[in-house]
């Protein structure tokens, strides 16, 4: 999904301190990402959550 140095860039930050770089590829992280935390059913802070409605602003209609 990343390049290594794209991964390496993001570390372990999370959707409130980090998107990738490509605007394009913000729906298909977050969506993702959203995934990934409903799955394993993990928290969602409002920093976070600000960071993951930006990038889903970004998925299509």
């Amino acid at each position: 999904m990343t390049t290594r140095r794209v991964n390496h860039g993001k570390g372990d930050r999370d959707a409130s301190d980090w998107k990738p770089p490509r605007q394009a590829a913000w729906c298909e992280f977050a969506t993702a990402y959203i995934l990934i935390k409903i799955r394993y059913r993990l928290s969602v802070d409002h920093a976070e959550l600000h960071g993951l409605r930006q990038m889903m602003a970004a998925c299509p209609a």
